[in-house]
């Protein structure tokens, strides 16, 4: 979860996810994504399920930080809110495991949800409020595009990112 400086430190290829501000990479667009608003049914049946923005406010909202430590505000699409923070979470993965836990409501990004929500592990609770998120890109430094593997990277990234219906 931090951005690498992929030709000081050798990396083939990364993911990255907002608009791509540095030119002299090699992007290859993977899939737009949508921010939603997700719990575990256990959680839902313990404290209610939200039915708008509003009715978060009684909610334990668990909230990611931004790299500097600061609460990200939830996105909707009405535009963007801030939210009272149960728990602060500085990584995605944790966020994921939390919400599993039923410690509270949170948002994901569409992929990282979409197979929670087919097992029935997480709950979509306001879908009409989902907003557009940024997109998914893969990233490598020039030169190393022509590589094998990194076709072979960028091939299986695209697979991984296709949205599923």
């Amino acid at each position: 979860d931090r951005l690498t400086r992929l030709k000081e430190e050798q990396v083939d290829i990364a993911l990255r996810i907002g608009p791509m501000s540095d030119p002299g990479l090699i992007a290859r667009r993977l899939r737009p994504t949508a921010l939603i608003t997700v719990a575990a049914p256990a959680y839902l049946a313990r404290r209610g399920t939200p039915r708008s923005p509003a009715d978060l406010q009684g909610h334990d909202c668990l909230v990611l930080t931004t790299p500097d430590g600061k609460p990200r505000p939830w996105l909707f699409a009405h535009g963007a809110q801030p939210m009272p923070a149960r728990l602060l979470i500085d990584a995605a993965p944790l966020l994921v495991d939390a919400l599993l836990d039923g410690l509270g409501i949170g948002q994901l990004f569409d992929f990282m949800a979409e197979p929670l929500l087919r097992a029935g592990r997480l709950v979509d609770v306001m879908p009409a409020t989902a907003a557009p998120g940024l997109p998914v890109h893969a990233v490598c430094a020039p030169g190393r595009r022509a590589s094998p593997r990194v076709r072979a990277a960028f091939s299986a990234f695209a697979d991984a990112f296709s949205p599923r219906s």
